[in-house]
């Protein structure tokens, strides 16, 4: 019973986390664990102390994980670490606001990107994007809208809703936008521009994105935003400069 959301695979075993509540995930979730070839699914045996909120699960390795709860109640929520593969956690300073959803990405759990979002309202969004070098230890602005606690830093659309973040390099990341399309940054996360989508209409725009390496990507167009045969599928070999059709949806 309950919801299951999301699943990481990483050496031989999933973990994900599971809300006995439901959708609304206002609960506090279990993280649970399974051999991959299995449907064999336990609590794992060390358990951080997670809040009644929603939670991201970004697993590095099979030793190195993040969960990352969004703030509930106006509550700077905090982030959770392992480097031992769940047997002890760690709290780390969540570097979003009290009010802010985060999403993280990192490619080997020393250099860690994030995602902010807060106040989503007609199609935008207040953002900033965090980086660490140091696992979490402390965190460095790298941009922000207008408005946050002071003037923009770096480049940042208001336009959209942070979906999802996924980091190719220390110096490429890529951020999706419900509603606003996909951004791509080549400077560790300073300036980010839109990228162009062939025939997206952005404002409707429900993007799903995969990065694979510093060359290949891919988007999923969600739902609107396009002609018939669309959404669909497309493809980056370039490093998100340019993108090709790959199939649209039947």
């Amino acid at each position: 019973t309950g919801t299951v959301e999301p699943v990481a695979p990483a050496g031989g075993t999933a973990w994900a986390l599971d809300y006995p509540c439901g959708n609304d995930q206002a609960c506090a979730p279990t993280l649970i664990e399974s051999p991959v070839a299995t449907e064999r699914w336990a609590p794992v045996g060390s358990q951080p102390t997670l809040p009644a909120a929603p939670a991201t699960l970004l697993r590095v390795s099979a030793s190195i994980a993040f969960i990352v709860t969004n703030s509930p109640g106006g509550v700077r929520a905090p982030w959770f670490e392992t480097q031992d593969g769940g047997a002890t956690w760690r709290a780390l300073t969540n570097p979003c606001g009290s009010d802010f959803a985060a999403v993280p990405a990192s490619l080997d759990g020393r250099t860690i990107w994030v995602a902010c979002g807060v106040e989503p309202s007609a199609g935008t969004e207040l953002k900033q994007v965090f980086v660490s070098s140091d696992g979490g230890g402390s965190w460095q602005l790298r941009a922000q809208t207008a408005g946050l606690s002071g003037p923009a830093v770096g480049t940042l659309t208001e336009g959209g809703y942070v979906g999802d973040l996924q980091v190719a390099s220390s110096t490429l990341g890529f951020l999706a936008l419900s509603r606003g399309g996909i951004l791509r940054s080549a400077d560790r996360g300073r300036t980010w521009t839109q990228v162009d989508l062939p025939g997206a209409t952005f404002g409707d725009l429900f993007p799903s994105l995969w990065v694979l390496d510093a060359s290949h990507a891919w988007v999923e167009t969600g739902s609107g935003g396009y002609p018939a045969g669309w959404p669909g599928l497309l493809r980056s070999t370039d490093g998100g400069v340019t993108w090709l059709q790959v199939s649209t949806s039947q």
